[in-house]
């Protein structure tokens, strides 16, 4: 069987289907071949890390999606994938097209996405593609400060409001991008991630390891959860001059 399948590993994956470090590469016919044919047609876990499949590798499974195939997923891991912006456009393509409607968990970390690429994904849920959608980790990528404002303002518009955890560790994000992301929460944007916890607060957006400190998106969510001094609560977004400071210590999300 091609790269180390079997058609009982592939028939049996009913629910979950772990393909994680079979250097698939770029050539990923013997799974999007499955997927057409309808096998694991309810699966609702794929995991596809660390097989190198490049644009082409997710152009190819996107066209299987397309197609019909993963309706069901809820839960997409592609990290460690060398993913570029045209791989991550073509996933954002297939989202915008109205499939993976029911994906909770998508998982594109460690790649090589930028602002093209989480645009794409932005436009998606701008029409309501990630409507389900509660964690979306895009740590370890080459996101800078166009790609975030692209995210931010399609939270905004209430796109990302079932998000619960939204990870951009280590990327490219510079003060013009951690304003835009403190912008949105301010005006209520990521009203899932911003809710409080019912014993603790904690910061669920996770923005360790980038070029500039994360103290504005931080301040926006203490503002969010009541608990930032009145003057700073009453003044809106922008009016205020933060001086910048090193990022609190987060919590890791896999």
């Amino acid at each position: 069987a091609p790269f180390g399948l079997t058609t009982d590993e592939i028939a049996h994956s009913s629910t979950s289907l772990d393909l994680s470090n079979r250097e698939l590469g770029a050539d990923v016919s013997g799974v999007c071949d499955a997927l057409r044919a309808g096998a694991m047609a309810g699966c609702r876990e794929v995991h596809l890390n660390g097989n190198a499949m490049k644009a082409a590798g997710v152009q190819a499974l996107c066209e299987a999606i397309s197609a019909g195939a993963l309706a069901h997923c809820t839960f997409l891991a592609l990290y460690k994938n060398q993913i570029d912006d045209v791989g991550a456009m073509a996933l954002g393509a297939v989202l915008r097209a109205g499939r993976l409607r029911a994906v909770k968990t998508l998982c594109l970390n460690s790649n090589e996405i930028g602002c093209a690429g989480v645009a794409a994904l932005a436009t998606a849920a701008r029409h309501g593609a990630l409507a389900s959608l509660e964690k979306l980790s895009l740590c370890s990528n080459a996101i800078g400060d166009a790609g975030i404002v692209e995210l931010a303002a399609a939270a905004s518009c209430g796109s990302f409001a079932s998000v619960k955890y939204l990870v951009l560790e280590r990327n490219a994000i510079g003060e013009r991008g951690m304003r835009a992301l403190a912008g949105a929460i301010f005006c209520g944007a990521f009203a899932a991630a911003t809710a409080r916890c019912p014993n603790k607060m904690e910061h669920r957006i996770f923005l360790e390891c980038n070029p500039a400190p994360a103290k504005p998106v931080h301040e926006a969510l203490d503002a969010a959860w009541g608990s930032a001094p009145a003057e700073f609560r009453r003044a809106p977004w922008g009016r205020r001059n933060f001086s910048l400071v090193s990022a609190v210590g987060i919590v890791g999300f896999v």
